[in-house]
């Protein structure tokens, strides 16, 4: 179903299938959570804002490239070998799969023109940096957990202060900076904008509990973003 012109596709009752393109339409959603046999995925230039793959253990194969991911988490990937989502709106992307090793090179893992993605959370730093330090912008730094990505966030924006409290927290969130804020933007896992607001403090009340990142940008165009627990 390559260059059509879809809006939608339902492939949830495809569970044998091996291999979907769907490149070149107007998806704004895809399901393949039902489809565990997945070996390659190729769903590039959509308009895909959240894309859930960690049902799909067996991939290979993922290019999603060009659409408006917030966040991809391959976590679950375990035998992954190729990763194209440049060109994305991503904020959190999630290596974490014990086969970092095994990524091919030769622009077949490339994660650039991401310009707000700070960390991407990887097995190991020093093979990545080593071998794929070019597949990501500059702005982007390897890390292998969340305490390191804070350290480094706050090493390149050291002059900027940002604090989030409760955190954990079940009613309200407030979030303070030295910097003034334009608005703020709240993802839940999978990418999906869960929560927007002009003003400091969030009411998370009404939102379930579990882990939320918060894109936070500044006046001046600078953007941050903060992990923080619903509980």
């Amino acid at each position: 179903c390559y260059s059509n012109s879809l809006a939608t596709l339902d492939v949830t009752k495809n569970t044998a299938l091996t291999y979907l393109s769907c490149n070149r339409n107007f998806l704004t959603t895809l399901d393949v959570t039902k489809n565990t046999a997945l070996t390659r995925l190729s769903c590039y230039s959509n308009s895909l804002a959240t894309l859930d793959v960690t049902k799909n253990t067996a991939l290979t194969e993922l290019d999603c490239d060009r659409n408006s991911l917030a966040t991809l988490d391959v976590t679950k990937n375990t035998a992954l070998t190729e990763l194209l989502c440049n060109f994305n709106q991503l904020i959190s992307l999630d290596l974490r799969n014990g086969n970092n090793s095994n990524l091919h090179g030769d622009n077949l893992f490339y994660i650039k023109n991401n310009p707000s993605l700070q960390c991407v959370y990887v097995d190991d730093v020093d093979f990545m940096t080593s071998n794929f330090n070019d597949s990501k912008d500059a702005t982007a730094t390897y890390a292998a957990n969340e305490e390191e990505c804070s350290i480094l966030s706050a090493t390149n924006y050291k002059e900027i202060t940002t604090e989030l409290y409760p955190n954990p927290t079940s009613t309200t969130l407030t979030i303070n900076t030295n910097k003034p804020i334009q608005n703020i933007t709240v993802y839940n896992t999978i990418g999906e904008i869960v929560l927007q607001e002009t003003t400091s403090t969030l009411d998370v009340s009404n939102l379930p509990n579990g882990v939320y990142l918060a894109k936070i940008t500044l006046s001046n165009q600078q953007e941050i973003t903060r992990r923080f627990v619903k509980q």
